[in-house]
């Protein structure tokens, strides 16, 4: 669905998941035989912990890595309460899960630093979007990369992913990101939360999955 002028919405960022496969080999496995629904949610915890961020049991289950496989939130919530198999490989405080071998507090609250930067942001992002309304080729704003999730510092880029009418794009890319660039707001011009147009596509290219 193609959203109107100037309606933010944001979506989280989809990432290799070659990489849940490389952080799982560095894992020590003992002669305890996980079931598929464990194995998957320490595949999903690692992949997170790549960037330091703790998951809920919601959002693992929102991003449990479980090719061909359907699991609801009941069922990942009863293995994370029971597992014998989890204590040690997966840890939990205050409701978040990280890795075994680190301290969950000092991610959790790096975690909710980063989500407190990422809000301040989204502030911007929106005073920016009535900017972005003036453009009637402009179909959509998305925030994207770090940004959607949540997860960023204040050096950290504003990270765009725009939606433009067909046969305008290059006229869309120069409009919008000039002002920006004039007023030194784009990366290298300024450290603290700079504007990266990092995507442009049109309405009838929105099947993006290759």
């Amino acid at each position: 669905m193609v959203q109107t002028t100037g309606l933010l919405r944001f979506y989280p960022a989809i990432y290799p998941q070659a990489a849940v496969g490389f952080v799982l080999r560095c894992f020590y496995m003992d002669r305890v035989e996980p079931v598929g629904l464990e194995q998957a949610i320490v595949r999903t915890v690692a992949w997170f912990s790549l960037f330091d961020y703790p998951l809920t049991g919601f959002e693992i289950w929102c991003w449990l890595y479980a090719p061909g496989q359907k699991f609801t939130l009941s069922d990942v919530e009863k293995v994370l309460a029971e597992s014998s198999w989890l204590p040690g490989r997966v840890c939990q405080s205050d409701g978040f899960f990280v890795l075994g071998g680190r301290n969950p507090k000092d991610f959790i609250k790096l975690r909710q630093t980063k989500f407190l930067d990422a809000a301040r942001k989204f502030k911007k992002l929106r005073q920016a979007a009535k900017f972005f309304s003036l453009f009637p080729f402009v179909r959509a704003v998305f925030a994207c990369n770090n940004l959607s999730w949540h997860n960023t510092t204040p050096e950290s880029d504003i990270d765009l992913f725009i939606v433009v009418s067909p046969g305008t794009i290059w006229l869309s890319r120069f409009l919008l990101v000039t002002p920006f660039r004039l007023l030194g707001r784009r990366p290298k011009q300024t450290k603290i939360d700079p504007f990266c147009f990092s995507f442009f596509t049109t309405q009838n290219n929105l099947f993006l999955e290759k």
